[in-house]
């Protein structure tokens, strides 16, 4: 029975992650092909080549990594770093399909190094994720779980249903390998609840297997087969063959727990036909070694034989070591009870070397699991003293420059000075007393000059002070707050599944959690706008305000898809500035725009420039609910809402952060609104001049 369950829920692992992309595919592929063929923008190519390549994942994985390496080569020769990212993570999980894990973590640790550069929260999730998901299927699942967990909660801050139930499900898989059934039944039922909220058939009769296969490891059959019956009802209802197959295989297995032979027969003929429509090689294999086994057991040793070297023949063909070794086994029974000893040696001989070898394989994928993860932890290690060397440079050279400077400046003044003696003793030797009263007055400025340095070193020893207390003050909201807060929520969700009666428990359960993410959230976008200054007095840089637009829109993809949001704008300027802080402003406004709005209207975004000699004037104007003019004063303010949590969700730190960044560039914001009808936020930025750098 186990080996069963373990192979479904791995299965799930790689799968539930692209159900809608296996659901909608071949009609995906045919207007993506006809897309491509008529874009003439370089950029939405290279976005076009990598929804080909995700729609070509399971349907053809050999094209995926073709259009992935096409979209890569372009992405890089036009420095599309968005591109280039989400082509190395296609080809990660391309990879990962053909089961060349060392390729797919390759990939997919290039796609979360680059998302992360260019601060895309959704290609850092799904690059986590992946990462998880293919150590996990090495059988390392304390890095496997570490990976999810991080995915987990960038998803949960970006709030991605879809990237959420991926990976409660991952992290329910693993606490089931490792017999934690009751943390995996949390998750899995966490996972279930997503797909009921979003009416997701194709997830739920998944959820319904693998919450099945929990049951039957705690020997809880008569439960197993109602999730199992319930999953196989839906996928018939929605013509999903692969959910068919898997809801026969589970009530075949949970039959052949009770000892109900016929039922069993019966049931795995009937998964093994669905597998033979669909060539699901893997699930075939697996069916064969059930069906020689339950016909070896009733005595039916020609049908056990005709099964199992179906089986063997095919698990060779597609190299699964636990199905091979298990058919031997088989065989070596049969072939005793035939009184055949020769080959049932035979046979016990061969399953034992490739017992041997399945050994070697998993300790060989483990000393490369931990050599990965010294790579990793090295490479941090090198990146952190890296950061550190450069800020002790930078540091040195500020020093340097200010020493530098009061050298000049006290040149300067000397200079001066012994000008003015030269002059006097030449020309005015009878004015001594005024020679010696403008020394004395020298000597007095260079006096109040030390002291001004004086106290600028001072004030830059409060501001070091100052940020080493931001620091510190974001390090406690990202760890020492935030710890206690999710201890809050897995516990209320513990003591929710203790409460399956008790309605008003689970009510106020269910606010205590809600609260707590709230509370989360706020902790979140406070750092944000605790950190908007960070980085601004670097030297400043050339931002192509379209490619600040075109970040800004992969992040918000999941509330633009939702709401069928249109974003409108024309060719945006470049201006100087800095490239993170400029998404942050942008982001902002434009989710703004999306959240606030009248129930069932299309949420409509344009963004317009106007120019002078020095400036650019952006616009952001939506079509929302607007505002009163008394409140146009008051949204810049940290954490003040004009509605409550249950109209429109958010901290009221959002705006506060977009006045901060511009503000620290010298520039103004401003909004006009007009209620029922829209609201317009202005900005001012710097143009662009020659000799600054290019980002």
């Amino acid at each position: 029975m186990k080996t069963h369950a373990i192979y479904i829920v791995l299965f799930c692992i790689t799968f539930i992650t692209s159900l809608d992309t296996l659901n909608a595919q071949n009609q995906e592929v045919d207007s993506l092909s006809q897309a491509l063929a008529q874009v003439e923008e370089p950029e939405e190519k290279v976005d076009i080549l990598n929804q080909l390549s995700e729609a070509y994942w399971y349907n053809d994985t050999k094209i995926s990594i073709e259009k992935s390496t096409a979209a890569l080569k372009m992405a890089k020769e036009l420095k599309y770093e968005l591109g280039i990212a989400t082509a190395y993570y296609n080809l990660g999980v391309g990879n990962l399909v053909l089961s060349d894990f060392g390729l797919a973590l390759e990939y997919l640790q290039m796609s979360y190094d680059l998302s992360k550069e260019i601060d895309n929260l959704q290609g850092i999730a799904r690059s986590l994720n992946y990462l998880g998901a293919v150590y996990q299927q090495r059988g390392n699942d304390t890095l496997a779980l570490d990976f999810h967990l991080r995915s987990l909660r960038v998803f949960e801050k970006i709030v991605d249903d879809k990237g959420l139930s991926s990976c409660y499900n991952n992290v329910a898989v693993i606490h089931a390998k490792q017999s934690n059934y009751s943390k995996s039944l949390i998750y899995f039922n966490k996972s279930l609840q997503i797909a009921e909220k979003n009416n997701d058939s194709l997830r739920m009769s998944f959820q319904y297997n693998n919450i099945a296969t929990i049951y039957q490891y705690e020997k809880d059959d008569s439960t197993a087969m109602v999730y199992y019956i319930k999953a196989k009802n839906i996928s018939e209802k929605i013509g999903d063959l692969m959910g068919v197959g898997f809801g026969y295989l589970g009530i075949a297995q949970v039959c052949n727990d009770e000892i109900q032979k016929e039922c069993a027969t019966k049931n795995f003929l009937a998964a093994y036909e669905v597998f033979k429509k669909l060539n699901a090689q893997f699930n075939i294999a697996e069916v064969l070694v059930h069906l020689s086994e339950i016909y070896a057991s009733t005595g039916k040793y020609d049908e056990a034989l005709k099964y199992a070297e179906e089986g063997l023949k095919l698990s060779k063909d597609i190299g699964t070591l636990p199905f091979i070794t298990k058919t031997y086994q088989i065989l070596s029974l049969i072939y005793a009870t035939q009184g055949n000893y020769k080959k049932a040696l035979e046979a016990q001989n061969s399953n034992l070397e490739y017992k041997d070898s399945l050994y070697n394989k998993q300790k060989l994928e483990a000393i490369k699991d931990l050599q990965t993860s010294f790579e990793i932890q090295q490479k941090e290690g090198e990146n952190k003293l890296l950061e550190a060397n450069l800020n002790r440079k930078m540091v040195q050279n500020y020093a340097l420059m200010g020493g530098i400077g009061l050298v000049l400046l006290l040149a300067y003044v000397l200079f001066r000075g012994q000008k003015k003696i030269e002059k006097a003793y030449y020309l005015l030797k009878q004015q001594k007393e005024k020679i010696e009263a403008q020394n004395k007055a020298i000597s007095e400025q260079s006096h109040t000059l030390e002291k001004q340095n004086n106290q600028l070193s001072k004030l830059a020893e409060q501001l070091g002070e100052k940020n080493q207390a931001l620091n510190h003050f974001t390090r406690i909201a990202s760890h020492d707050l935030k710890a206690p807060l999710r201890n809050i929520t897995g516990l209320s969700g513990l003591l929710e599944m203790n409460l399956r009666n008790d309605l008003e428990g689970k009510e106020i359960l269910q606010l205590i959690k809600d609260a707590s993410l709230r509370m989360e959230n706020l902790l979140e976008d406070l750092i944000v706008f605790a950190r908007a200054d960070i980085g601004i007095d670097r030297s400043l840089e050339i931002v192509d305000l379209n490619r600040v637009l075109s970040v800004t829109k992969a992040n918000l993809r999941l509330q633009i898809e939702e709401t069928n949001a249109q974003i409108e704008s024309k060719n945006l300027p470049k201006i100087e500035a800095h490239f993170t802080p400029m998404i942050q402003l942008f982001q902002n406004i434009i989710a703004n725009g999306i959240k606030y709005q009248k129930p069932d209207s299309q949420p409509h975004i344009r963004i317009s420039v106007q120019s002078t000699e020095i400036q650019s004037i952006i616009a952001i104007h939506d079509n929302g609910i607007g505002m009163e003019d008394d409140n146009l004063s008051k949204i810049f303010d940290p954490f003040k809402r004009l509605h409550t949590q249950s109209e429109y969700e958010g901290s009221g730190l959002g705006l506060a952060t977009c006045k901060k960044i511009v503000e620290q560039y010298g520039q103004k914001i401003w909004v006009e609104s007009t209620p029922d009808v829209g609201t317009t936020f202005y900005f001012t930025l710097q143009k662009a001049t020659v000799g600054v750098p290019i980002s």
